[in-house]
């Protein structure tokens, strides 16, 4: 039968302030407000979904200072050595830290591996003891508190205002320094206001409008004729003698030939 695991003690959040694990719990101006999310996405990961100890699926508790996800029956042997050993927390109930969130970020249970078999250290959980108080424990455990420290900085230095260092010494020195002010441009001149009209003002002469030239005038020769059916007989000599003129009299040769032919016919007829 399996061991009954140490009874664990109550997250820190829920503890009163005058227990021992309260004072281990982050204040409220380090606390990581995006811990469950960023813990929730680490925990998704394929080498996150195993015990580092024991290999036991879907861990939800997590030592912060090697950075690994571990068992809830590990997690009471952890406690066991000491939280300045390894510090467990859960991921699903415990608030985090800015720092401690960011050594879960740097580490997981595959780097820790590694890490492990490279230095020396055993990846078991026989000799729990010796494998978190060892030279690779010891050494893994500072590489992931240089590497929060710098990964914090790095993140205040990107939402720092930038200093005015004249202004900070300055202040320091006790004196004030009045900056010249940049005259302001003169406003553009208002236009002058036009006279008004008075009554006994002549008016303005307007020219007329101006007018097209006249078509140009037909040719002293140019007429037309309207066109009949010509009578048969002697009324041919009349119906040809009328004429339309434009504008103008027909020729006098044209003219003399036309009376002869009217006295003509009023000859015949008498």
């Amino acid at each position: 039968p399996r061991p009954n695991p140490t009874p664990l003690s109550p997250p820190a959040s829920s503890l009163p302030p005058s227990s021992p694990l309260s004072a281990m719990a982050p204040s409220p101006s380090d606390l990581a407000p995006d811990a469950p999310d960023v813990l929730r996405v680490l925990q998704s990961r394929r080498d996150n979904k195993m015990c580092f100890d024991c290999a036991t699926r879907n861990p939800t508790w997590a030592s912060a200072n090697f950075g690994i996800f571990i068992c809830l029956d590990c997690s009471g042997r952890h406690r066991q050595l000491g939280t300045h050993i390894t510090f467990v927390r859960s991921a699903l109930m415990d608030k985090w830290s800015r720092k401690d969130l960011e050594k879960m970020r740097a580490g997981g249970n595959a780097r820790a591996t590694k890490f492990f078999r490279d230095n020396g250290g055993p990846a078991g959980a026989e000799k729990l003891e010796a494998k978190y108080t060892g030279r690779a424990a010891t050494m893994y455990k500072k590489l992931l508190d240089k590497e929060a420290d710098a990964a914090l900085s790095a993140s205040d230095a990107a939402t720092t205002p930038e200093i005015d260092m004249a202004a900070l010494k300055d202040e320091i020195d006790g004196t004030v320094v009045i900056k010249p002010q940049p005259a302001p441009s003169p406003p553009p001149p208002a236009p002058s206001p036009s006279p008004p009209a008075s009554a006994s003002a002549t008016p303005p002469v307007r020219s007329p409008p101006a007018m097209s030239p006249p078509p140009p005038a037909a040719a002293s020769g140019a007429f037309s004729i309207t066109a009949r059916q010509r009578p048969r007989g002697k009324k041919s000599a009349l119906g040809a003698a009328r004429k339309v003129y434009n504008n103008s009299a027909p020729p006098p040769a044209i003219a003399e030939e036309g009376a002869e032919e009217v006295s003509a016919v009023e000859r015949g007829r008498a």
